[in-house]
């Protein structure tokens, strides 16, 4: 409430927003009981990240809500560099993935990045399987037919998983 009646805006990191097909801006109540502004983001997008703001304007001055920081959380979106690979036996095979993100909130750690086997098994470094780049990347030495098949790569975050696969040929 004020007198005379203030202008009220809605910012997100100090740009003004408006009503849109995704962005809900509303007043209810009046002069007498008071106004309440709420806003309201539908189907959130990485963009929609960022700190909002409530200006209220009058001739006697503005003031303004705290801000309140929105984090979008988004699933990671993984790539294979190469596919297929094909690599002679007794060699070493070299698997690359990588994790395609422009925001920070996509971020993955090391331990919830996974590569798995045709058949579903996780796989641990050992004598021949060993991981580099964060886990981005799986190296399989002394390669056997054996070896061959289709390899999955799993990034998890809070929002979710993304995979992506890499097919071997020995």
């Amino acid at each position: 409430t004020g007198h005379p009646q203030p202008t009220i805006t809605w910012k997100r990191n100090a740009n003004t927003l408006s009503n849109s097909s995704r962005i809900r801006i509303s007043e209810t109540g009046n002069a007498t009981t008071g106004r309440m502004s709420s806003l309201m983001v539908a189907s959130t997008v990485a963009g929609d990240a960022g700190n909002y703001v409530c200006k209220a304007t009058n001739s006697r001055g503005t003031i303004s809500s705290n801000a309140v920081a929105l984090t979008v959380q988004v699933t990671p979106s993984v790539a294979a560099i190469s596919s297929p690979v094909v690599v002679r036996e007794g060699r070493t095979a070299t698997l690359q993935v990588n994790i395609t993100a422009a925001i920070p909130s996509v971020a993955v750690s090391a331990s919830n990045r996974q590569w798995k086997f045709s058949n579903g098994s996780v796989i641990t470094e050992d004598s021949r399987f060993s991981f580099s780049l964060d886990h981005l990347a799986l190296s399989i030495s002394v390669l056997t037919v054996v070896d061959g098949g289709t390899y999955t790569f799993q990034a998890t975050n809070a929002a979710g998983s993304g995979t992506a696969t890499v097919t071997l040929t020995v």
